[in-house]
């Protein structure tokens, strides 16, 4: 439905907070504060140069879990296609890889830009990282998708991403699914005994 979803690439680095997994699964949960390239801090509807919601004003509206066998390390683990929405309209497409061999780490492709009838995929940016634990990356994309499927718009650098109008809409959507996606949620934590 959404197009071919493989196993992408690990980068190591730090990489960008996302909430807290046990606070964002609450009902109380606050819009993070990030630090932009310069190390400037500030709120997620704050760093871009357009208005942009809290994640909890958007809703994954349509989910599909697949389960693929790592050519690596032969384990089995989700693939997921989902849609976004802000307030009832469509907001982003999102593919995650929720494999980590074993750094416990879910790859992520973003997807903004218009997906009416007639709409352009050159005019849809196409953003990925590497979320875990303790944060989020932004790296080259793709990291979970196919990049024969060119429907999912322009792939960019993780520079290109970083300055991108829309990387506050990517880094909200990513918050969202570090709080709400199950699939995403278990790929990404530890548990205290060490185990997966």
């Amino acid at each position: 439905m959404f197009g071919r979803i493989s196993c992408g690439q690990s980068a190591d680095g730090p990489g960008r907070g996302v909430p807290n997994l046990e606070l964002a699964a609450g009902s109380r949960a606050r819009t993070p504060e990030r630090r932009d390239q310069r190390g400037a801090v500030g709120s997620l509807a704050t760093m871009g140069r357009m208005p942009n919601p809290n994640w909890t004003d958007l809703s994954i509206a349509e989910r599909s879990v697949g389960s693929r066998s790592c050519p690596e390390c032969g384990s089995q683990y989700d693939i997921v296609a989902g849609s976004v929405t802000l307030h009832g309209a469509d907001h982003a497409r999102y593919f995650a890889a929720c494999h980590g061999h074993p750094d416990h780490v879910a790859r992520i492709d973003v997807i903004i830009g218009p997906w009416a009838s007639g709409s352009a995929a050159r005019d849809r940016a196409h953003f990925s990282c590497l979320l875990r634990s303790t944060g989020a990356r932004a790296v080259d994309a793709p990291v979970a998708t196919s990049q024969s499927d060119p429907v999912l718009g322009v792939p960019l650098s993780r520079e290109r991403a970083l300055a991108h109008v829309l990387a506050p809409a990517f880094w909200t959507v990513v918050d969202l699914l570090a709080a709400r996606d199950l699939s995403v949620i278990q790929s990404v934590t530890v548990r205290p005994d060490g185990l997966v």
